[in-house]
């Protein structure tokens, strides 16, 4: 139950310091990797825009991209990275869980795969509309309200 508490706290509070702009162009952190040995990090970005254009789903039926089609998507895309890999997790999130932004009905599948022969893990972020969200390797920083993220 901590680590739900935990990811839910985390996930808000990377919607609220994550958004940075780069050239105009405003984005949100969507999720974080552990980082490795603190030296570096994959973080997954999405540009408001992006946003704009996904489906929502709003929790009732199903979501508008089923389980097993992002499946086959983050199969596709880590295969010719790291071959096949056994799934470890599949987490829905919304963008902002239970806030009263536009976005609180906006959701993405976090799909991570165990990959051989070392026992490390991939992670591929699918958007409702079956698009792959690229990771992007970051320095390693501890999220807070003083530091931010920047884009």
């Amino acid at each position: 139950m901590k680590k739900i508490s935990f990811a839910l706290c985390l996930s808000a509070l990377l919607v609220v310091v994550g958004t940075a702009a780069r050239g105009g162009d405003h984005k949100l952190l969507l999720c974080e990797a552990e980082p490795y040995r603190n030296t570096g990090t994959n973080q997954w970005w999405v540009p408001f825009s992006r946003l704009e254009r996904v489906p929502l789903w709003r929790g009732k039926g199903n979501p508008p991209l089923s389980i097993e089609k992002a499946l086959r998507i983050a199969r596709k895309w880590i295969t010719p990275q790291s071959g096949n890999g056994d799934v470890h997790h599949i987490l829905l999130r919304a963008v902002e869980p239970g806030g009263e932004s536009k976005y609180r009905y906006v959701y993405y599948y976090v799909m991570e795969f165990s990959v051989s022969p070392y026992g490390n893990y991939i992670t591929c972020v699918v958007l409702m509309d079956g698009t792959v969200v690229e990771p992007e390797l970051r320095p390693w920083h501890p999220v807070g309200p003083t530091n931010g993220s920047s884009q």
